[in-house]
């Protein structure tokens, strides 16, 4: 009986222990960052919009999941597509847009273990292009909350935590603009 019950013991930890880890965590989906369509209701602007400078994280921190710049960068622009509010949304050139977008990731702080939040916090900056006024600048902070019940594999957790951070950044910032006069 004891030598059954440490037998028990040590499957169970080893099923625990390989839930919350992985050698090869599956990669960011780009398709769970973005908010999805119809969940903002923007105003066309009738003004264009280029992509700058996307500063902060720019690589991944071994086995955990970070956004980084490359992650950011399309997800901010799909997002900005997916909302109408401008007529175009370019990813490099400014020559003929109206507004210039730069962006900055500050820090994705998370925490947690049966549930995992992670934060994603982000300068933005749109400066009117050919004269470098600022019209829009503020410091957002998106964040979500994966259960176990969501995903057992903790690495999935916070995969998910992840993706949902950086989705309700970017609506926290396509709410926000919604309520400007660009």
């Amino acid at each position: 009986m004891k030598h059954y019950t440490i037998s028990l013991w040590l499957a169970l930890s080893a099923l625990v222990l390989s839930s919350c880890a992985s050698l090869s965590p599956p990669p960011l989906d780009k398709n769970n960052m973005v908010p999805r369509g119809g969940e903002i209701a923007c105003k066309a602007t009738g003004k264009s919009l280029a992509l700058g400078e996307f500063t902060g994280q720019r690589a991944k921190n071994g086995a955990f999941y970070l956004i980084t710049v490359n992650d950011l960068k399309p997800v901010v622009s799909d997002g900005l597509r997916n909302s109408g509010m401008f007529t175009a949304v370019d990813l490099e050139a400014e020559k003929n847009t109206n507004y210039k977008l730069n962006a900055k990731i500050l820090g994705q702080p998370m925490e947690g273990i049966a549930s995992i939040t992670c934060a994603l916090i982000v300068d933005y900056e749109i400066t009117r292009v050919g004269g470098g006024e600022v019209v829009y600048s503020k410091r957002i902070t998106g964040k979500h909350t994966a259960t176990a019940g969501q995903a057992f594999q903790g690495i999935n957790r916070i995969r998910m935590a992840v993706e949902g951070a950086a989705r309700d950044n970017v609506k926290q910032l396509l709410e926000d603009l919604a309520n400007r006069h660009l």
